[in-house]
């Protein structure tokens, strides 16, 4: 159960594991018509709960004079409007607060309106401060202070769906300013670059709320607003809004098919044992919490989605064994009538069971939604890794964590970005807090990745021999069927031969001659839609990788821990191979058996 602040300051409880769509603020702070503003950006907020009702909103804002309260206070009034319209899914909305330093300098630049701000950090539901310059580096040089909005501007690029920009549609070259952050968002950050050098696969789209500066009312043309997105890319508004279906289509499968129980269960299987999972939940901050057990539902999601679609391929292939068998039945005569009626039936079972696994609830979904659980489950040992310091409180971080330490998003190959598409911009929601793991005991970091290590190395070596063994046990039930075909069809030519014996077993025998080949053809159709070959040597290739890291850490006694830089190495091997393993399945698509 995810617990939540309300507007309120209440907590409220939500069984759903949900991913949020997330809209991230910027805009003026001199906004002429306050009261305008915040209706277009209550309007835009509205839309989007109509478009995507399964899916929660969390919305970041600089909680800064003029636009962003505008926004937050017309995001709070939403929610409170789909609350009273009983609404679930608005329980999880959530407020949260990314401040550009630390708060007492931040007051600094508002000093007649800090009641109002402090007011406003009471309603969110977590307050995260961007580690962009230390706080004593800020206080000997208060010149850096752009340093820090340059860094929220990037903090709120990397982390948002959206950009939800009150703007009066005027470029300006000031760093951190709001058109700054709107061409980031436009023309893609790579935040590890200081010189902001264009990311293509890190652009993203920006809802314009048109307004007018009260300190420059007559500056710049007249703007209609609306959607901006990427130009001179192939990621349009079209390609946005289909993520944004899929992840409405993700929490609608999480909401129906995943039970709260099946997500503690898998929860615990990111632990060595169920006591140290409980300890990690307990020091965890909230967002690290929510991506833990989205990680456990997702997977599972994933699982229940490839089950169905086995199941229903291994039942495919059974009926076109049928139809054989009822086809070459109907020819020799035998039951003709029944027989052509099998025929039908078992045929137009085929067709109905390929055009279910067609449809992307099951040709594609559980191949994204594996990739995405992986994703996640290596963020999650990155923090582990790379968080280092200490905390305030779970309700506030303070730079507790390096303002460039990996996430997941700089993991994912920028070659895959088309290929994975939709799941880039799921996870952008993910790892928001850069100083979320820093609570968590570095012993018991070090027992959690110590125990993905083995635990990965125990899967690729379990799941390379299944492989293995698939791939011979097919082999030899077609080798066995072709031999049963074979000795079938010299039975028949010697019955004919000798033109005596029984007709039934005749029959019999002719049919079997015709089916049992048909057996072994179907048999290596389905051993080549499973790669079995391909997926062996690439888990076996896991295998050795994980292997090298598991001797490491015997070496070095029990308690040893690996380095910061060899986990991030090892995340890097585990996404390249589930993003291989997502283009691998994607070249076997479901076909009819033949």
């Amino acid at each position: 159960m995810i617990l939540n602040i309300s507007q309120h300051g209440e907590c409220v409880a939500s069984d759903a594991i949900k991913l949020p769509l997330t809209v991230g603020c910027t805009g003026h702070r001199d906004i002429a018509d306050p009261a305008k503003a915040a209706l277009l950006a209550a309007e835009f907020l509205r839309t989007l709960a109509i478009s995507y009702p399964h899916t929660p909103i969390r919305f970041l804002s600089g909680v800064a004079e003029g636009a962003d309260r505008i926004a937050v206070l017309a995001f709070l009034e939403i929610q409170h409007e789909r609350l009273q319209a009983q609404d679930p899914t608005a329980a999880q909305w959530e407020f949260v607060a990314v401040l550009p330093m630390d708060a007492a300098f931040y007051r600094e630049d508002f000093p007649e309106t800090v009641d109002e701000f402090d007011r406003l950090l009471t309603l969110a539901s977590k307050v995260i401060v961007v580690p962009s310059v230390p706080p004593n580096e800020l206080a000997d040089n208060p010149a850096r202070r752009i340093d820090c909005y340059v860094g929220l501007a990037k903090h709120l690029v990397r982390h948002s769906n959206i950009i939800l920009a009150l703007w009066d549609g005027v470029q300006m070259e000031a760093a951190g300013g709001t058109s700054h952050v709107v061409r980031m968002k436009l023309t893609g950050i790579d935040a590890h670059d200081h010189g902001h050098r264009s990311a293509l696969h890190d652009c993203g789209p920006v809802w314009h709320v048109p307004v007018k500066r009260s300190r420059a009312p007559s500056a710049g043309p007249a703007h209609i607003g609306g959607w901006l997105s990427p130009d001179g890319t192939t990621l349009t508004r079209h390609y946005f809004e289909n993520s944004f279906r899929e992840i409405e289509l993700l929490n609608q499968g999480l909401t129906a098919e995943v039970s709260i129980e099946q997500v503690m269960k898998g929860v615990r299987y990111l632990s060595p044992s169920p006591e140290a999972s409980g300890d990690l939940l307990s020091v965890l901050g909230m967002f690290d919490r929510q991506g833990v057990r989205l990680q456990a539902a997702v997977d599972k999601l994933a699982v229940l989605r490839d089950q169905k679609r086995r199941r229903l391929t291994i039942f495919a292939y059974c009926l076109a064994l049928g139809v054989a068998f009822f086809l070459w039945s109907a020819l020799d005569g035998v039951l003709q009538v029944a027989m052509t009626c099998g025929y039908i039936l078992a045929l137009g079972s085929v067709v109905l069971i390929y055009r279910m696994l067609k449809s992307p609830k099951l040709a594609e979904a559980p191949l994204h939604y594996r990739f995405m659980a992986e994703a996640l489950r290596v963020q999650l040992y990155w923090s582990l890794a790379n968080n280092v310091g200490s905390a305030r409180g779970d309700k506030q971080n303070t730079m507790a964590a390096s303002s460039d330490a990996p996430n997941v998003l700089s993991g994912l190959l920028s070659q895959q970005a088309h290929e994975i598409g939709w799941v880039r911009e799921a996870l952008r929601g993910c790892a928001l807090d850069p100083a979320g793991c820093s609570l968590v005991p570095q012993d018991l970091r070090a027992a959690h990745i110590r125990f993905w290590v083995l635990d990965q190395f125990v899967y690729f070596r379990r799941t390379e021999a299944r492989y293995v063994a698939l791939g011979e046990r097919l082999d030899k039930l077609a080798i066995g069927s072709v031999l049963l075909g074979a000795m079938a069809a010299v039975a028949t030519l010697v019955h004919d031969l000798a033109n005596h014996g029984d007709p039934f077993l005749r029959h019999f025998v002719a049919i079997a001659a015709a089916v049992f080949p048909a057996a072994a053809v179907l048999l290596q159709s389905y051993r080549e839609r499973l790669a079995v070959d391909e997926q062996a040597k690439s888990n076996l290739r896991m295998q050795w990788v994980f292997e090298r890291a598991r001797s490491h850490l015997a070496s070095r006694g029990p308690l040893a821990e690996l380095p910061p830089a060899a986990v991030r190495s090892l995340g890097e091997e585990a996404l390249m191979e589930c993003a291989n393993w997502l283009v691998l399945r994607k070249s076997k698509p479901p076909s009819m058996p033949t």
